[in-house]
């Protein structure tokens, strides 16, 4: 079977293009051909660790790589709502083409920005139970969707001893992520400032994060924090560690990022909506005790092995109609507290964290997203019904 996968580059140092680098090169170990639409590469198709990249610099570009390819069958695993992700459905249902989304989830409510695209698929998987349960909420049937959780590899983010130079005798807190607004870094920040000065002057930040994003959204609304900005209002100038500008912008690989996790004593991480939350999962693998927003996917993964923050009774409104929830930062600082103090708690909360940790291999979502390929294959479009709620007529005095 041939499969053209769409997605960004599984070279980048991010969720998603470590996710498509498991899960195609698992695929390829099957026997399946997989040949990748790479929106983060411009020039002719190339080979890279064995699988064949087409460039997909805009939306022109694709039905000109579909029909080079002449696939099977179509995996998207991207933002599938932003352009040019949304327009992938539509130009596979005119070429009669099969499509599987892969869809994450991180909001709890969404909008039709999000659900028209899927209208045109034929299969959806998502990693969590709760973007199954957000989807089926509004309108998807349930027997179309398939949950893929992500994995982690063992063999690289395990335990070991592992310190940050020139600050071995401090504590460390630390978060793993890119610098978006659904990222709430300054819930971080501000939960350690608000520590008690014996645990501050003690303790250190890592914020494994850029300072400010300069992109921006399809709404043209910043999609980053101004990071710097924040840790000077709190002063936290001299207690803040964050990587070096090359590490920054190509990334680091995974033994180094195992590293990083291992030189921190508790993993931290403030979100306003997760799809799944992977660098909690691989801080887990590492054995490290977490502190997280108790919302969206993120319970699926902490489970017992760390601690969940309550968030906000009310969910804040994007600007793209979707609504997020937003995490509490005095019961965070609480936690960051307790496990400074509570040494058998952070044993009890790591020795929980490897082992839960051994639930989500890559081989189980490789078996699963291939049996949501063969799914894919046996159905017809979703359809247009998921849109009903904003395709009704408007309630007037002339249209009662």
């Amino acid at each position: 079977m041939r499969i053209a996968w769409i997605s960004p580059s599984p070279l980048l140092p991010t969720g998603l293009g470590k996710v498509t680098k498991y899960l195609t090169q698992g695929l390829m170990r099957k026997g399946y051909e997989v040949i990748i639409g790479n929106p983060h590469y411009a020039g002719h198709p190339i080979y890279i660790e064995g699988i064949k990249h087409y460039p997909l610099i805009d939306a022109s570009h694709i039905p000109r790589f579909l029909r080079a390819v002449r696939p099977d069958v179509v995996v998207v695993y991207a933002s599938h709502w932003v352009p040019p992700y949304n327009q992938i459905s539509k130009i596979c249902n005119k070429l009669g083409l099969k499509v599987l989304y892969y869809v994450t989830v991180e909001f709890s409510s969404v909008s039709k920005y999000f659900l028209e695209p899927l209208a045109y698929v034929n299969f959806i998987s998502t990693p969590s139970n709760f973007g199954k349960e957000v989807m089926v909420r509004h309108g998807i049937p349930g027997e179309r969707i398939m949950v893929v959780p992500h994995g982690v590899d063992t063999k690289i983010f395990r335990p070991f001893n592992a310190k940050f130079g020139g600050f071995e005798d401090y504590f460390f807190y630390g978060m793993v992520a890119r610098n978006n607004l659904r990222k709430e870094f300054p819930v971080v920040i501000r939960a350690f400032a608000q520590l008690p000065s014996e645990v501050r002057e003690r303790s250190m930040l890592y914020l494994h994060t850029s300072l400010q994003e300069e992109n921006v959204s399809w709404s043209g609304v910043l999609r980053g924090w101004d990071l710097s900005t924040i840790i000077a209002k709190y002063g936290l100038t001299n207690k803040v560690l964050m990587p070096s500008e090359g590490d920054k912008w190509w990334g680091v690989d995974e033994e180094e990022l195992a590293q990083i996790y291992n030189a921190l004593d508790v993993y931290v991480h403030a979100s306003s909506g997760e799809g799944f939350g992977l660098p909690i999962l691989e801080a887990m693998a590492c054995g490290k005790p977490v502190i997280a927003s108790n919302n969206t996917a993120i319970p699926e993964v902490v489970g017992d092995a760390g601690i969940l923050i309550p968030c906000f009774e009310e969910d804040m409104e994007t600007a793209e109609g979707f609504t997020v929830a937003t995490t509490r930062i005095k019961p965070f600082t609480e936690a960051m507290a307790r496990l400074f103090y509570d040494d058998n708690l952070r044993k009890t909360l790591s020795q929980r964290a490897i082992e839960r940790a051994k639930q989500f291999t890559w081989d189980k979502a490789v078996r699963l997203i291939e049996k949501a390929i063969h799914e894919t294959l046996n159905h017809g479009r979703i359809g247009m019904q998921i849109l009903k709620k904003w395709l009704a007529p408007k309630q007037t005095p002339n249209n009662p």
